[in-house]
């Protein structure tokens, strides 16, 4: 004989949405950096343009799947 099992309510998978403004958070020191010579500023400047060009790409793409 066959019977029926009820397994109760499927969990809840929701998380909390935080509200108002991050915490801030004082920082004591920053590392930046400074090309030492012409060629380190030359590589520098040609992978901003690279990192440039692929967020564009990505951009882009994202765009056209969302059409």
């Amino acid at each position: 004989m066959l019977s029926s099992v009820s397994f109760g309510s499927a969990p809840s998978l929701s998380a909390p949405v935080p509200a108002g403004r991050p915490p801030q958070v004082a920082v004591s020191s920053v590392d930046v950096f400074r090309p030492s010579n012409p060629l380190e500023l030359a590589k520098s400047l040609v992978g901003a343009k690279e990192l440039g060009k692929m967020l564009v790409d990505c951009v882009s793409h994202a765009s056209l799947m969302l059409a």
